[in-house]
């Protein structure tokens, strides 16, 4: 069931600072018009997602997956030392979000397959009879590790997103999942014989990856791509959008292109934000979707159903 997002402010391309002529032009090519700058630290935009939210309830939570870029750790002693406690972090964002969870996971792989893990685990969790409702949390925002520029094919946008995974049958507005699947690989099968990253090689095999995980997902839900309403990916250009809706077999018309322009590449969370925005606008009635996560060294996807 999805909550909500949070975004930074939109600032034009043509105004980021440190971007050439060049460089302006190439990425609104790419169909970039605007990204998300925040000015506030990444937890407050995670808290943002999810307080208020209609769905949310802080003690139906057993448990809470959470994937935060960065994720700043304070002192031990924040619990007796006043300052360190006034610290935006992981404990700041469970107190304030009134949180009591039995289980608490902080899945440290970040990417824009990351989602997946966490529906992954919270899934497996349920399953297991562990937990009933898993609140998960993904955010990210341009730093030193992944700056906002310049990068040969997208700009980083600051942003977060929240779903909760649940067998409550109460819940209205929620999304059946048909099927999901997250894989890996060892980054080795990418490179060349001397050890080298060979880019032919590494886009060539990606490609196929993704195609064969997109069929056997589909093949799990019992669904043709032809049954797919609408796929949700990373905002990584139009082109880009629009060969990875082929690789699932999906033309382009049926990929997510609406918040392309406005947001550019919200850093791990875009598919979501993406799928977010159709929530909210999407025809009354039945509906099946897919949604795409990939990276250099995970992807995956999920299936869901609307049935109302």
């Amino acid at each position: 069931m999805p909550l909500g997002v949070a975004l930074g402010d939109q600032v034009p391309i043509s105004e980021l600072p440190g971007l050439d002529e060049e460089q302006i032009i190439r990425y609104q090519g790419f169909g970039y018009e605007k990204c998300r700058v925040t000015t506030q630290d990444v937890f407050s935009l995670c808290r943002a997602t999810v307080s208020g939210s209609p769905g949310f309830t802080a003690a139906a939570v057993d448990a809470f997956l959470y994937a935060i870029e960065p994720n700043i750790n304070s002192s031990n002693n924040w619990m007796i030392n006043e300052k360190a406690w006034q610290q935006r972090d992981i404990r700041w964002l469970i107190q304030t979000l009134g949180l009591n969870p039995a289980r608490l996971i902080g899945l440290s792989f970040y990417n824009c397959a990351t989602f997946l893990g966490a529906l992954d685990l919270g899934s497996a969790l349920i399953r297991a009879g562990s937990a009933n409702t898993c609140l998960a949390t993904v955010a990210g925002v341009a730093n030193e590790h992944s700056p906002r520029i310049p990068h040969a094919f997208h700009v980083q946008s600051d942003g977060a997103a929240s779903f909760l995974v649940t067998s409550d049958s109460d819940l209205g507005d929620r999304y059946r999942v048909l099927a999901h699947r997250v894989e890996y690989v060892n980054p080795a099968e990418f490179r060349a014989l001397d050890g080298t990253v060979d880019e032919t090689r590494y886009f060539s095999l990606k490609a196929l990856k993704i195609r064969a995980t997109i069929e056997r997902l589909l093949a799990q839900a019992a669904l043709a791509s032809d049954q797919i309403d609408m796929v949700f990916v990373q905002n990584l250009g139009v082109q880009s959008m629009i060969k990875y809706g082929r690789l699932c077999g999906v033309p382009g018309g049926r990929v997510w292109l609406s918040s392309l322009a406005e947001n550019a590449h919200v850093i791990g969370v875009d598919s979501l934000v993406n799928f977010h925005h159709y929530h909210r606008t999407r025809p009354p009635g039945p509906g099946t979707v897919l949604i795409v996560g990939t990276s250099g060294m995970s992807w995956g996807g999920v299936v869901l159903r609307h049935e109302s």
